[in-house]
C-alpha cells in the first residue's frame, strides 16, 4: 500500500508557489506597466520637443536647411542635451546638414538603419509621413526615434531623426530580473518552510486527536479530549464533535452493558426455577405434586419464550432492517383488530372499553409498528388496572391516546416507564411481565419520530398520547 503523503508539505509547498507566482506577476507586471507609462511619457517629449525644433529652431534659406546655433538663451545642443535627446537633420539627399548625441559619431553619408527605418525616412521626403518606433542598436541598447519632415510651404525640403534612450528603463529590467534571479528561489524556500512551521503548527491538535483517537480503549472509562492550548476555531469544533460522539458512543456502550446484565438476568431467572421445579418433580412420588411441578416448568418456559420473542422484536425494529412499509389504513378497523386478543383479558378484571375512534380517521404508517405500539399500551394499560376499572382508546387529530384507571405512576417511576427490563413497584403474579414493553413503544416512537406524552400518578390511572406525523 502506497504510503500517503503529508497533507502540511502539500499544503505549504502549494502555499509556496503561489506566493512565489504571485510575486513574479507582479513584478512583471509593475515592470511592463512601468515600461509602457516611460514609452508613452517618451513618446510625448519627442512629440513635443520635434515640434518645438522644426517651428523655431529649423529654417530654409536660399536652397539650404539652417538651424539656430546662438539664438538668445540656450542652443539647441544644449537643449537637446537637456532632455538627453540625439538628433540629425538630413537634407533631401540623406546628408546630415548636424548631429547631435549619438548621431555626432556617424560618417558623412553613414545609412541611419541602426537608429531609423530606411523606408521611414523615404516616406517622410516623400510622403510627409512622420514616424515613432523603437529600436534596438548595437550595444544592445533600445532608443525611441521619431522621423520627421522638414516642410519648407508645400515641399519636403528634409528630414528630422530625433532619439531618446531607454537605458533607465533598460537598466531598471535588468535589475530587476537580476533580483527575480535570485528572490523568486529564495521566495519559494522561505515561503515552503514558512508555511510548513506554520500548518504543522496548526495542524498540531489535530495530530492530537489522532494519538487520542488511537488510545481510546472501550473497555475503560473515556474522557474527552482537552488541549493544554486553544486550538483553532474549526479544530475546537472538531474536537467538541468528536467528544459528543465519544460520549454518546460511551452512553450507548454503557446502556449495551446494562442491557446484557438485565438479560441475562431474565433469561436465567425461569431457566432457574425451570430446572428447580424438574428437580423437586423428580423426587417426588406423588403424581398430583409432580404435575404442578411440571405445569411451573411449563410456565416459566412460556415466559422464557415471551422474554426471548421481545427481544428479537425488539432487535428487529432496531435493525438497518426496515418494517413493512407504511401504507394508508383506518385507524378503528386496526385497533379493533389488534384488541381481540385481549377480550379474555378485559372479561376478567371486568374492564369497561371505550374506544373512541372515528370511522373515518385515517392513517398512513407501518402496520406492523402499529400494532407492536398499540398491543403493548394496551396490555400495560390492562395489567395496571384495577378490577372494574376502565380502558379508553381516542382519536383525535393525529393523535391516539390510551387511557386507564389503573394504580397509576409514582414520579420516579414515569421517568423510568421506558427503560428495558423496568417494572413498577406492584410486582404481583397478575403483572408480572418482561419489563420489555414499553421499551418496544420508545424504541419504535423514537424511530418513527413520534411524540409520546405521558400523564399519570398514583391511584389516577396513566394517559399515554402518540402523536403521529401529519
Amino acid at each position: 500500500m502506497t504510503k500517503p503523503r503529508s497533507l502540511s508539505r502539500q499544503i505549504a509547498l502549494t502555499t509556496a508557489g503561489i506566493s512565489t507566482a504571485v510575486i513574479l506577476f507582479t513584478s512583471l507586471t509593475f515592470s511592463m506597466a512601468y515600461y509602457f507609462l516611460v514609452q508613452h511619457d517618451t513618446q510625448t517629449l519627442l512629440a513635443s520637443e520635434a515640434s518645438e525644433i522644426l517651428q523655431n529652431e529649423i529654417a530654409y534659406t536660399n536652397g539650404q536647411i539652417t538651424y539656430h546655433k546662438s539664438p538668445p538663451g540656450e542652443t539647441l545642443a544644449t537643449k537637446l542635451q537637456t532632455f538627453n535627446l540625439s538628433a540629425v537633420i538630413l537634407d533631401p539627399r540623406l546628408q546630415p546638414v548636424a548631429t547631435f548625441g549619438i548621431f555626432q559619431g556617424l560618417s558623412e553619408g553613414k545609412n541611419y538603419a541602426d537608429y531609423a527605418s530606411a523606408k521611414a525616412i523615404s516616406d517622410a521626403l516623400t510622403s510627409d509621413k512622420t514616424d515613432l518606433a523603437t529600436h534596438t542598436v548595437p550595444g544592445n541598447l533600445t532608443y525611441e526615434t521619431l522621423i520627421s519632415p522638414i516642410a519648407s510651404g508645400s515641399r519636403t525640403v528634409g528630414v528630422l531623426i530625433l532619439s531618446l534612450p531607454y537605458e533607465y528603463v533598460n537598466h531598471l529590467l535588468a535589475v530587476n530580473l537580476i533580483v527575480l534571479a535570485f528572490a523568486l528561489p529564495l521566495s519559494l524556500l522561505f515561503g515552503w518552510v514558512l508555511s510548513v512551521t506554520s500548518i504543522r503548527s496548526a495542524f498540531a491538535p489535530l495530530n492530537q486527536l489522532v494519538e487520542y483517537i488511537k488510545g481510546v480503549q472501550f473497555s475503560t472509562q473515556i474522557s474527552g479530549l482537552e488541549f493544554k492550548r486553544p486550538p483553532s476555531r474549526e479544530i475546537s469544533a472538531l474536537t467538541e464533535a468528536f467528544n459528543d460522539m465519544i460520549s454518546r458512543v460511551g452512553s450507548s456502550l454503557e446502556k449495551q452493558k446494562d442491557f446484557i446484565a438485565h438479560a441475562s438476568h431474565e433469561l436465567k431467572t425461569p431457566l432457574t426455577q425451570a430446572v428447580s421445579s424438574l428437580d423437586l418433580a423428580a423426587t417426588t412420588d406423588h403424581l398430583a405434586e409432580a404435575q404442578a411441578h411440571v405445569s411451573r416448568v411449563k410456565d416459566d418456559l412460556l415466559s422464557l419464550n415471551h422474554i426471548l420473542d421481545s427481544l428479537l422484536t425488539m432487535s428487529k425494529i432496531g435493525s438497518t432492517l426496515a418494517p413493512s412499509p407504511p401504507v394508508r389504513f383506518l385507524v378503528r378497523p386496526a385497533v379493533t383488530q389488534i384488541l381481540t386478543p385481549y377480550k379474555s383479558f378485559l372479561l376478567e378484571k371486568k374492564l369497561h372499553l371505550a374506544v373512541n375512534i372515528p370511522g373515518s380517521a385515517e392513517l398512513t404508517f407501518s402496520p406492523e409498528h402499529f400494532r407492536i405500539l398499540v398491543g403493548n399500551l394496551v396490555n400495560n394499560a390492562i395489567k395496571y388496572n384495577v378490577p372494574g376499572g376502565k380502558l379508553t382508546l381516542a382519536w383525535s387529530g393525529h393523535t391516539l391516546t390510551v387511557s386507564d384507571s389503573g394504580i397509576g405512576m409514582t414520579p420516579d417511576e414515569k421517568v423510568h416507564m421506558f427503560d428495558r427490563f423496568y417494572r413498577g413497584r406492584h410486582q404481583t403474579a397478575a403483572t408480572k411481565g418482561t419489563g420489555l414493553g414499553l421499551a418496544l413503544v420508545k424504541l419504535i416512537a423514537d424511530q418513527n419520530h413520534l411524540t409520546l406524552a405521558v400523564t399519570s400518578a398514583p391511584h389516577r390511572g396513566t394517559r399515554v398520547d402518540v402523536a403521529f406525523p401529519a
